[in-house]
């Protein structure tokens, strides 16, 4: 996981949350900063990312299904808002970080599992 050039194609959460619609976003925060959208808004008043920790979101370029428009809970592979080809070729190496808001104070969300799947 250690080496430039590798491709972090491929990225699985299950943040357990009610009115998907008002969450504003997750980004995924890169070691060296770099931040990609990975959904905003998305899955109206539906709830939850996955169905379980084998049953995850998972954030794929080249997923056929684009995350925006999609129903929740989003079990499967999806396309992420942002590119995750802008963390191409840089270094894996580091503390990769989850940022979940909510706009909506009143709600409760927690964060079941998630991880980083480095390929290429």
């Amino acid at each position: 996981m250690g080496r430039r050039g590798s491709d972090p194609e491929r990225h699985r959460q299950l943040p357990h949350h009610p009115y998907l619609r008002r969450r504003p976003g997750h980004l995924s925060i890169a070691p060296d900063g770099t931040s990609v959208e990975l959904t905003t808004d998305n899955g109206g008043t539906g709830e939850n990312f996955g169905t379980s920790c084998a049953g995850r979101t998972t954030f794929d370029d080249a997923a056929a299904l684009s995350i925006v428009g999609q129903a929740a809970p989003f079990a499967g592979t999806f396309r992420p808002e942002g590119s995750l080809a802008s963390l191409d070729g840089k270094t894996a190496n580091g503390t990769w970080r989850l940022r979940i808001t909510d706009d909506a104070g009143a709600d409760v969300g927690s964060l079941a599992c998630w991880s980083v799947t480095i390929t290429g």
